[in-house]
């Protein structure tokens, strides 16, 4: 019976650590229509950073901040090719929003952002 019960203890830790997200992806442009040059964790934004693709941060939705934490980088796959890879959690959205990753790019980027898109997301462990 023990045995038994750590076994299972090791698979359900395992799953979490393995789990995925299936989110709806939107973007955010910073600094414009009264949003700050500053994360919700405090980071600054950098302009020139920013515009040459060097910053690579999203905001999450609260009720995946339960999930993951600021500072986490988390692993994006989708169809887009510009949003896969790493990515950094630095922002938070507004409360009423649910199950969404909002992805910073510099303002007029669209990269493929005609409508919001589902994208799967998990955080990155390092080996």
């Amino acid at each position: 019976m023990k045995k038994l019960l750590s076994s299972l203890i090791l698979l359900i830790n395992f799953s979490v650590f393995s789990q995925h997200h299936i989110l709806t992806a939107t973007k955010y442009y910073p600094g414009t229509r009264g949003l700050t040059w500053y994360t919700a964790d405090g980071s600054r934004i950098k302009k020139n950073k920013l515009h040459s693709y060097k910053l690579r941060w999203v905001a999450l939705s609260p009720d995946m901040l339960k999930h993951f934490q600021y500072g986490d980088t988390i692993l994006v796959e989708c169809e887009n090719k510009h949003l896969n890879g790493l990515w950094v959690v630095k922002d938070r959205m507004h409360n009423k929003k649910r199950s969404r990753i909002d992805f910073m790019l510099p303002y007029t980027e669209n990269i493929g952002f005609n409508s919001p898109i589902k994208v799967k997301v998990r955080k990155y462990e390092q080996e």
